[in-house]
């Protein structure tokens, strides 16, 4: 009997663990989410302000207002190598303003598509990750329930 209470304590520690650790994951999930979208929806606002330069309606302060957005992104989604280009390149635009040529704003449109493309694939990534822990908890929390209901069982027949 004193076996089986222990065993079943031991299982029921190992089963709020497993329980705390999927709720910091839960949660880590929801803040990581909520960056690559906000990262996404910079990136897209970028893509928006150059086209409206490209039209000749918008404004170079623009850019650098977006580049602000972006930088912090890239950093809260551990980015930055990715960003680099995209943002050097949207300074040199600032820089240069009413020189710009067509294909300098071209080149960073291109950027800002490849740039979106591969958050993307990272987000998509992070959320085939979190789908695979989910289904690890899941299976460690069956595994768990079922020896504490046998536990409880054997501890039934040990008593009576």
């Amino acid at each position: 009997l004193e076996v089986n209470e222990q065993q079943t304590f031991s299982n029921e520690e190992h089963l709020r663990i497993v329980m705390s650790t999927r709720d910091l994951e839960e949660s880590y999930f929801a803040r990581r989410t909520q960056d690559y979208t906000d990262a996404i929806g910079a990136i897209e606002e970028s893509q928006d302000i150059l086209a409206t330069i490209f039209s000749g309606a918008g404004s170079f302060v623009e850019i650098s207002k977006v580049t602000k957005k972006m930088l912090q992104h890239a950093i809260n989604i551990k980015a930055t190598a990715q960003y680099a280009p995209v943002l050097s390149a949207l300074a040199q635009l600032a820089v240069k303003e009413r020189q710009v040529d067509e294909s300098a704003l071209e080149r960073v449109a291109q950027l800002l598509e490849t740039l979106k493309k591969n958050i993307k694939t990272a987000f998509d990534d992070f959320g085939t990750s979190n789908a695979d822990a989910v289904e690890a908890f899941n299976e460690q929390k069956e595994r768990l329930d079922g020896q504490l209901a046998r536990l409880a069982t054997q501890e039934e027949k040990l008593i009576d």
